[in-house]
């Protein structure tokens, strides 16, 4: 039976019954003051769909001044990462002390699948926690617990489990008070530890990340809760994964922190081309995005295939060089897609062009102008503009840049490194493109040469162009269409 229950939790995490990291605590639990779990702490997590966002959250430990302890699973499909310390209650959020991540480790061994045994992560913050009372290091436990030990885990999750989903999952809201609940041990495999409580105490979605005590020491991260919060709880053991929490931490420690992205502040009028794309995807389910386009016809658009290679709805924008004016722009409607064929998302790259057939001819003015495309290239070290209302800032080092809040279009004027087989280099003293920027023109001379089809997961560094010239031929033929 009780291996019964361990397979269940692992088949529901697996298909997202289980693991959630929605701000979503401990079943039949009561409630806990911070001063008694001092090193506990919220998690919030942030994805960034081009300029949209949304939020979740998880439970984590501090380890060392600067570094959270968490669950792998909480933290890797997320951008930006907020860490809250000293709180108990959530309406005590907004007065929180807060702090940012400066750079993650997620165990390389854990996926969703099995492997839970290494979900554990690593935060590291943009500055040293401040310690008091309600805010202390905690100490990590050298044992596991045997079979009926006790343990206790801590978290702001659900706190019951009446409703449920066809597949077993809770749909009650999350816990507004932080919570606590004394577990015994039942199970125990490689790197994981079953537990479950007397009445059916329990940790349940939300709870995510946070901290399994024994003896006082933390020995556990929260990794998943059994169908319905009623199987059990598993955790990865701490103990399991010292050695690797240690390197970890050495490695946090060395790194340096990534460059600002600075590019200035520009005007519409001075690339009236320039349009903002709101798009919406089918890709295992819905989803919204942001990427960016020029316009080279009155009813046409070029832009990346990337951008629109899932896309069911796009929302072309003109005429704007701040996010406040899109409420009041004239939006335009995309009637069809061209996607080039030749492009594909693990080669081809020199492909990524794509072009949006409007549902009506724009009309033009001072701030809503056609583009000219380039016929030639720019050559090595010869300067070009970039344009867009890309991230402006990189502070999560080794996974994705972070948008810092700016809403301004912004330009730059940077240097290409290298011109091959269709795809154009640049750099430009951290000038460069970031995420959000898809789509974007790159400038030459005056005229459009290029296409934004990548940048490296840590901006400031360098970005990939689709060439204009390159794919000339393509485009003519769509333009006769």
């Amino acid at each position: 039976m009780r291996l019964l229950c361990y397979l269940l939790a692992v088949v529901a995490a697996a298909t997202g019954s289980v693991i959630t990291d929605r701000p979503t605590s401990v079943i039949n639990g009561e409630p806990a003051e911070i001063g008694d779990y001092p090193f506990y702490v919220y998690v919030e997590t942030t994805t960034i769909m081009g300029m949209m966002k949304s939020t979740g959250g998880c439970g984590g430990t501090i380890i060392r001044p600067n570094i959270i302890l968490t669950a792998t699973h909480c933290i890797d499909h997320f951008d930006t990462i907020t860490v809250y310390t000293g709180v108990d209650h959530r309406n005590q959020f907004e007065n929180a002390t807060k702090y940012t991540s400066t750079g993650t480790r997620l165990h390389k061994l854990y996926n969703n699948v099995n492997d839970h045994a290494y979900d554990v992560a690593l935060i590291k913050l943009d500055r040293d926690i401040t310690l008091g009372e309600k805010v202390q290091i905690a100490t990590l436990s050298e044992t596991d617990p045997w079979y009926n030990e006790d343990v206790v885990i801590i978290g702001f999750g659900r706190t019951e489990c009446l409703k449920k989903k066809p597949n077993g999952e809770c749909t009650e809201d999350a816990s507004n008070q932080l919570r606590f609940a004394t577990l015994h041990v039942t199970e125990r495999a490689p790197g994981v530890i079953g537990a479950t409580g007397d009445n059916d105490e329990n940790s349940c979605q939300g709870d995510s990340g946070g901290p399994m005590v024994y003896n006082g020491k933390v020995v556990g991260v929260s990794h998943a809760s059994g169908i319905g919060c009623a199987l059990g709880s598993y955790y990865t053991s701490v103990v399991f994964n010292k050695e690797w929490i240690e390197t970890s931490i050495q490695e946090l420690a060395a790194e340096q922190p990534p460059p600002e992205i600075k590019k200035d502040v520009t005007k519409i009028q001075d690339y009236p081309f320039y349009v903002f794309l709101a798009i919406v995807e089918l890709n295992m389910g819905f989803r919204t995005t942001t990427c960016a386009g020029t316009i080279i016809k009155s009813n046409m658009v070029l832009t990346a295939t990337h951008c629109i290679d899932q896309a069911i709805i796009v929302t072309v924008y003109t005429g704007v060089d701040h996010t406040n004016q899109l409420g009041s722009a004239t939006p335009y409607n995309a009637k069809n897609l061209f996607r080039n064929s030749l492009y594909n998302s693990i080669n081809d790259n020199a492909y990524d062009v794509g072009l949006i057939v409007l549902d009506r001819d724009i009309t033009f003015s001072e701030t809503v102008q056609p583009a000219k495309l380039g016929h030639i290239s720019p050559g090595y070290n010869e300067e070009v503009v970039i344009v867009g209302f890309g991230l402006t800032e990189c502070v999560l080092s080794g996974r994705v840049c972070t948008y810092d809040g700016s809403k301004d279009l912004k330009a730059a004027t940077v240097r290409v490194e290298f011109e091959m087989s269709g795809v154009i280099g640049v750099s430009g003293d951290n000038k460069i493109t970031c995420h959000g920027e898809a789509g974007s023109p790159m400038l030459y001379n005056g005229e459009v040469v290029g296409v934004v089809h990548s940048t490296p997961v840590e901006c400031g560094k360098f970005a990939l162009y689709s060439s204009v010239p390159f794919n000339e031929d393509w485009l003519d033929t769509k333009l006769e269409e």
